[in-house]
């Protein structure tokens, strides 16, 4: 692959592994100020727990017992808060990582920087983002990325830097963004002489390719079905920090207070979730643009494409969950993926069962698509 040059234009190729994807996630924390709002909270809830400590130590010597509780809770938010929530954020991008190299992302691809965008392009997404004012550069000794809330981050590892076009795009983006969008923490320290080479490897041949696109009540369908899988997958999450609140004011105010705090939380969790995720997957999917993919099956992988637009999504066969056929529709999921295809668009339903059986099943075990 050969790099385009071009007079404002900067463009060669990138990679990303999971150890800088993992960098990428903890400097997202500082500059999000997640980091300094886990820190806000810790204090308050390190702070709180520290008074009523020494209020049940001055109020009377027969509450050492308490007194002692509200240290070991102290003790543990701390240990909490400050070491197991890093670790744990960086377990968390880890699996990330993982998760999407088993979807079909891919993170090898080509960079393209002009005065207008940043634009990075693999075969799995195309990641695009203005140079305006919502649009930030951040520049560390292990990475220069953009950052922009309505798209997909852009890193660039030092891994995969040469000096000049480290200074080239350092140059260009804090010539064209306000000087307040530019944050350096270090120049970064490029680690190439040459750029980096990409081998293109050729896609296996499909078995069978469907062309989807939905009805409006197929993608009324789709969102409720989409907004059910987030909101349960999410609120999972969640709902061990409701207990352990709960836990905490009920040792410390009694078992009511600590039932019906647990209760509150619940339901606040809840609202929250809804409110947000409503917005991803709306009721009314009436202004939706319409939405449409190609379909392959391949001995290997189930492949969604959706284009330049929309990126691709691979299930392979051995993380294929479920395969379940109604009168309707087929529906390929596991935990994290989910595929719902009108029957209609399958002009031979036999074939395309025939194919899921034999990959899901390759030594003969065939259970069939569920009904």
């Amino acid at each position: 692959m050969e790099p385009r040059e071009e007079t404002g234009v900067i463009q060669f190729p990138v990679d990303l592994n999971k150890k800088e994807y993992i960098s990428y996630f903890t400097l997202f924390d500082r500059v999000s100020g997640a980091g300094k709002r886990r820190l806000i909270w810790t204090g308050v809830i390190a702070g709180w727990l520290a008074v009523e400590m020494v209020l049940s130590l001055l109020d009377s010597p027969d509450r050492l017992s308490d007194a002692l509780t509200y240290g070991g809770m102290l003790v543990l938010c701390l240990v909490c808060f400050l070491v197991f929530a890093p670790l744990f954020r960086r377990w968390q991008a880890g699996k990330s990582f993982d998760a999407a190299v088993h979807s079909g992302q891919v993170f090898t691809g080509t960079f393209t920087l002009t005065e207008q965008k940043a634009e990075k392009v693999t075969p799995s997404v195309r990641s695009e983002m203005p140079l305006t004012g919502e649009t930030l550069f951040v520049e560390t000794e292990a990475m220069q990325c953009f950052l922009n809330r309505s798209s997909r981050a852009i890193v660039l590892p030092a891994r995969c830097l040469t000096k000049e076009d480290a200074e080239a795009v350092r140059t260009l983006a804090t010539a064209t963004l306000p000087p307040q969008n530019c944050r350096q923490e270090k120049p970064v320290k490029a680690e190439r002489t040459t750029r980096l080479t990409i081998e293109e490897k050729p896609e296996t041949p499909p078995l069978m390719e469907i062309s989807v696109s939905y009805r409006q009540e197929e993608l009324k369908r789709l969102m409720k079905t989409l907004f059910s899988r987030a909101f349960f997958a999410t609120f999972m999450v969640y709902l061990p920090v409701a207990f352990l609140a709960a836990l905490m004011l009920g040792l410390t105010r009694g078992f009511l207070t600590g039932a019906i705090a647990f209760w509150v939380i619940v339901v606040g969790i809840c609202l929250l979730l809804w409110l947000g995720l409503r917005r991803k997957y709306p009721i009314k999917v009436e202004d939706l643009p319409p939405l449409s993919f190609e379909l392959r099956f391949t001995e290997e992988a189930l492949t969604v494409d959706g284009g330049s637009e929309n990126g691709k999504a691979i299930i392979r066969w051995e993380l294929l969950s479920h395969a379940v056929e109604s009168e309707e529709a087929v529906e390929f999921y596991n935990r994290r993926q989910y595929v719902y295809v009108p029957k209609r668009c399958i002009e031979d339903m036999e074939l395309c069962r025939r194919i899921v059986d034999d990959c899901r099943h390759p030594n003969g075990e065939r259970k069939g698509t569920k009904k």
